[in-house]
């Protein structure tokens, strides 16, 4: 590729392979073009022949700043695809008012080459498509692990569509459900339609519910912001504007002394050979004072500002994150960024092909997901979007007493800030004080701005419906009217730290965070 926009360079890992064994190496790409396309394999610093080429399965389904389509991978035993796929949707399913609001997507399909039993049990591998659709008969052939992954990415905002007689596998049995064949695990959702036994059998309005339900797993990704559009939606800085006219005065003034001034004054004296030794001198000292204005407005290290939101389900042990973080460096890291290997990127940078300023960007998979060179450059703030799922023994603990008064005890590992609590009986209560980790209090009954009432059926908000709004907000608006979204047996709690987020970056010191935790307790007979 050419070099007038950022492209991925070099994406590695390096493995450990016993004498006649088999390892699967699994490498995620960012949506960044590559700038070739071909393997190449190093075995002891020897590398393997000629590059193997890569075959690009799907160019056009490259997630970026103009991606309006969305992305459908099918079992290999789903039929009538065509019904679903390319123009033929468009004319079938627009109708009414969805006509407005999907009109100008289109829906492509990539069937899968392998067996669901072969597929890969890492949840990443899932995270290119908005959606998946299969038979129940595919679903029964997952293994396990297979099962968890596919599981791990509806939980973070994916749709999974299921033809046929479907029976809820075990660990998906506490997803909450709204309606007959919808059930919403965390941020996503599944559709079931059990009578249809392939994609023709379905109704004009089964086509409707499926494919608003794909179009909603896109939604957060429909753009990409460049550095100032991003920092001025999530400002890691207070001001990125050069300070042109402070600048060009100085610039002057000095002109003026260095020059007409100090030429005049010397020929005054008689002593105009001090031009060799003060033009230098007042040059190398005006320099440094440029240099050490600079370090000391921003200091030698950092700027980084996070705000997620987290849903805890403390019966699985399993917490899904999704969030924005962004970096400022004043002066660019020698070790890059690092992030978890199960984290999901989405850099605001700029794919535009007239860009002039495009970087080669590398990537590490060896012990992390490290950003190494190219990413982030000095004075330049650097987004992203990020979706993360992991398995993690924080906890809130609840107890119960005689006397209905109920007490926790911290066990998220940060202080809480503030914290609301659904009980079994859909009572609410509230934290009167910020809490320490692994400190006790007893909750206070919360009359809410809706003068108590509970928000149950239909009315009852799901994390679904946060999930295509704007992703820095989520958790103002969970900790602005937690009453419409607290299910008997959850709570919302804001942290001043976020446990679920890793510090990313050595050289980061000034740190800014918002984040919050919908946790649902082991038991609970309602998921999220």
């Amino acid at each position: 590729h050419s070099n007038r926009y950022h492209h991925l360079r070099r994406l590695s890992r390096s493995v450990v392979v016993g004498a006649g064994a088999r390892v699967l190496v699994s490498m995620m790409q960012p949506a960044v073009n590559l700038s070739s396309y071909s393997l190449i394999v190093t075995i002891d610093n020897a590398t393997m022949g000629a590059g193997l080429p890569l075959l690009h399965a799907h160019r056009y389904y490259n997630r970026g700043s103009r991606r309006k389509s969305v992305v459908v991978l099918l079992g290999q035993q789903v039929k009538g695809a065509v019904s679903l796929c390319g123009k033929t949707l468009m004319n079938h399913f627009v109708e009414n008012k969805y006509k407005r609001k999907y009109r100008k997507q289109k829906f492509f399909c990539q069937r899968a080459s392998i067996p669901t039993g072969q597929w890969s049990p890492s949840w990443l591998a899932y995270t290119r498509y908005d959606g998946i659709l299969l038979r129940a008969s595919e679903l029964e052939m997952m293994s396990p692990s297979v099962r968890a992954a596919l599981l791990r990415y509806v939980e973070s905002g994916g749709t999974l569509g299921v033809l046929g007689h479907w029976k809820r596998l075990p660990e998906w049995a506490r997803s909450s459900a709204s309606a007959k064949g919808r059930f919403y695990p965390g941020f996503g959702q599944i559709i079931a339609f059990r009578e249809a036994q392939k994609l023709y059998d379905l109704q004009s309005f089964d086509y409707r519910v499926l494919s608003a339900a794909f179009a909603t797993s896109l939604k957060p990704f429909l753009k990409t912001y460049n550095a100032g559009k991003a920092n001025r939606f999530f400002p890691v800085i207070k001001n990125l504007m050069i300070p042109v006219r402070g600048i060009f005065l100085v610039m002057l003034l000095f002109s003026l002394a260095i020059g007409p001034f100090t030429l005049w004054l010397l020929w005054r004296k008689k002593k105009r050979i001090m031009m060799l030794f003060i033009v230098p001198t007042a040059s190398l000292f005006a320099c440094l004072l440029v240099f050490f204005y600079a370090i000391f407005s921003e200091g030698w290290y950092g700027y980084e500002r996070t705000a997620s939101v987290t849903v805890l389900e403390q019966g699985r042990r399993h917490a899904t994150t999704l969030g924005w973080t962004a970096f400022y460096m004043p002066i660019t890291p020698g070790d890059g960024i690092s992030f978890s290997y199960n984290t999901e990127l989405s850099a605001q940078i700029a794919l535009s092909y007239w860009r002039q300023d495009g970087r080669a960007l590398t990537v590490n998979w060896d012990h992390q997901q490290k950003l190494s060179t190219g990413w982030i450059a000095s004075r330049l703030p650097l987004h992203f979007k990020f979706r993360k799922s992991q398995v993690r023994r924080e906890r809130l603990l609840v107890t119960s007493q005689p006397n209905g008064s109920i007490y926790v005890t911290n066990g998220l590992g940060r202080e809480i800030k503030r914290l609301w609590f659904s009980d079994r009986k859909g009572r609410l209560f509230s934290l009167g004080s910020p809490l320490a980790p692994g400190a006790k209090r007893t909750l206070t009954p919360w009359l809410s701005p809706s003068r108590g009432k509970i928000f149950l059926g239909p009315k009852l908000r799901k994390l679904r419906s946060l999930y295509d709004k704007n992703w820095i907000h989520m958790g103002k608006l969970l900790t602005g009217s937690p009453e419409r979204y607290l299910r008997p047996g959850t709570y919302i709690a804001e942290l001043k730290r976020s446990p679920f987020v890793d510090s990313h970056a050595a050289s980061v010191r000034n740190v800014r965070e918002v984040a919050v935790v919908y946790g649902i307790l082991k038991g609970s007979r309602y998921g999220s």
